[in-house]
């Protein structure tokens, strides 16, 4: 014991600990993201888009072009498609909008209805308080579509506009919604 080098021993392990961080570093932000971010930005649909890390999650921050007005669920499959096959793990995408006070007052009061929605699957009845707050707040540009994995609804007015996209709770097998 007495002819091993300690130091020369925990230098070299620093070192490769070193060495092995930064390779990972350089493959996952060389490798993956960037070549992401490049195609997202090739996008017409897309002004600006992000990728940032919390608690381990990748999460994608898609900023559309100020004149998207194209359907949201084909938008975000493409985009969400094209992130976990770049990146190959889940990636949660978000969309963020441009609300103004009207738009904030919409959302904040047809969000239970969107969440109630994904829950229980009353869809018609989500469009329904849909189309009323939009009616109250005098919102005439407004697509609401559902697919079996999320709740999608764009809302604009005038150059604002709301993004919200809730995901649909998986049935549980043996329990009734009473």
């Amino acid at each position: 014991m007495e002819n091993l080098r300690w130091p020369v021993i925990v230098i070299t392990a620093i070192i490769a600990l070193a060495l092995w961080g930064g390779g990972s570093y350089y493959h996952r932000y060389y490798v993956k993201e960037t070549p992401l971010l490049e195609q997202l930005s090739e996008m017409e649909e897309i002004g600006e888009a992000g990728l940032h890390r919390e608690d381990g999650e990748a999460i994608l921050r898609i900023k559309p072009s100020p004149g998207y007005r194209g359907p949201l669920p084909d938008f975000y499959c493409r985009v969400e498609g094209l992130a976990q096959e770049e990146l190959k793990e889940p990636v949660r995408v978000i969309f963020e909008d441009r609300p103004n006070q009207r738009l904030e007052l919409f959302a904040r009061e047809v969000s239970p209805a969107l969440y109630e929605g994904a829950r229980r699957g009353n869809y018609r009845q989500v469009a329904e308080s849909i189309k009323l707050l939009a009616e109250k707040y005098r919102l005439t540009e407004r697509e609401f579509a559902v697919d079996s994995h999320r709740l999608y609804l764009q809302v604009w007015d005038g150059d604002y506009c709301l993004y919200l996209v809730v995901k649909v709770e998986e049935a549980k097998g043996g329990e009734s919604d009473a």
